[in-house]
């Protein structure tokens, strides 16, 4: 039975009780030795001797709860981390009874990846929760040992009928594919392995949309009139008139604009030809210097204005900001991606701008412009060559705001 007690010239709660295979413990507590924090004291003896008596009996427990126990002792210093990784990894000796009783959850959990995802981005930990909980719910089978892969191909097939673009097909299935990673530890059978995600997308994906001039117009004039216009008209301008990346925007710093030229991708980029610099449009230049914080390691769109609970603007609440002032405009929220489907739409069929120029906005890839390869093109000086395409985008952007 664990205890509590006070020690002669020590100011916190000491504590006594059975640590693993019979050793009595005593250690101190992080708790000052008042009636306030007796209850809180004698808890956590109670938790510590509890962990060790599982750690005794581990064939008679499932993987969760020997991992989360082994993890409790060793952070306490009453086990080293040998030990405790001698513990995790002769779960895998257990019997099939036992691993039979792994859930899908259980497993995931148990993979290092999940662990520091849960640590150090819990939003998108609680996004993958979910995604698997629709999978186990979808599919019926909650079990690690009844899980098959003709399962997760028909869930891929499922996901393609539905829309589900190949990147959001690839977050539902992360977690699914951690849990079967680590099969191998409970002598089960990984069903994925290396199976590679199919890229084909359904004919029944919808086509992607974008945003007519007609509505473009009237999400600038909405804009305009708000008391945060500079702000979002620099968003709509940089992603509708420059074709950024929704991302990108969110990461622009104030050093990246210089004049009326922007340099995208410095920071993060998708790929080696989104780091790119391009010529903004005059009126698209005027919105941006609008909101440019003096600090040149400062956000651009982030600086100056807290969200709720004093949140910057990011990649994580951009789009429902975003959004929110899109629909108070009257226009359907097509989503932030529209916006750089519009810039290629109207830059192809209604501007008429060049092909390599649009290449070079959208960072589709990096064309040829009078000999600029993609080896040298940052090397090179284009703002020259870019400058009358920014100045016809500028006129078409005047007829939008007239319309």
């Amino acid at each position: 039975m664990a205890s509590i007690y006070r020690r002669e010239r020590s100011p916190r709660w000491w504590m006594k009780f059975r640590g693993p295979f019979g050793k009595q413990m005593r250690m101190a507590t992080a708790l000052t030795a008042n009636k306030k924090n007796e209850s809180r004291a004698q808890e956590r003896a109670d938790g510590l001797e509890e962990a060790s008596r599982i750690l005794e009996k581990w064939q008679e427990h499932t993987f969760s709860e020997v991992r989360e126990c082994a993890e409790l002792l060793l952070v306490s210093g009453i086990i080293t981390d040998e030990q405790s990784k001698d513990w995790i990894s002769g779960m895998g000796s257990r019997p099939d009874s036992q691993a039979s009783k792994i859930t899908l959850k259980e497993a995931a959990l148990a993979n290092p990846k999940v662990r520091r995802e849960r640590d150090v981005r819990p939003v998108e930990f609680r996004r993958h929760r979910r995604e698997l909980e629709e999978f186990i719910k979808w599919s019926g089978k909650s079990y690690l040992v009844e899980v098959k892969r003709s399962d997760i191909l028909a869930w891929v097939e499922k996901m393609k009928t539905d829309g589900t673009s190949f990147d959001g097909r690839r977050h539902k299935l992360m977690f699914i594919r951690y849990a079967c990673q680590m099969a191998g530890d409970y002598g089960l059978v990984d069903v994925i392995g290396t199976f590679q995600l199919d890229r084909k997308e359904s004919g029944d994906k919808k086509a992607p949309e974008a945003y007519s001039s007609e509505e473009l117009g009237k999400v600038l004039k909405h804009l305009q009139e708000t008391p945060e216009r500079a702000r979002w008209l620099a968003c709509v301008g940089l992603m509708a008139f420059c074709g950024l990346r929704p991302s990108e925007v969110t990461r622009l710093r104030s050093g990246d604009v210089q004049g009326d030229v922007v340099y995208v991708g410095r920071i993060k980029r998708k790929t080696a030809a989104s780091e790119r610099r391009l010529v903004m449009p005059a009126t698209v230049a005027k919105w941006v210097e609008a909101i440019k914080p003096e600090n040149p390691h400062a956000v651009l769109i982030g600086s100056g204005h807290h969200g709720r609970k004093g949140q910057e603007y990011d990649l994580r609440n951009f789009a429902r900001y975003l959004g929110d002032r899109i629909r108070d405009s009257g226009v359907n929220w097509k989503g932030a991606k529209a916006f750089q489907k519009t810039f290629a739409t109207l830059a192809t069929w209604e501007w008429k701008l060049p092909g390599q120029f649009i290449d070079v906005y959208m960072a589709r890839k990096v064309a040829m412009i009078h000999g600029t390869t993609a080896g040298h093109y940052l090397s090179r000086d284009i703002e020259k060559q870019m400058r009358p395409v920014a100045r016809k985008i500028d006129r078409e952007i005047g007829k939008i705001l007239k319309c």
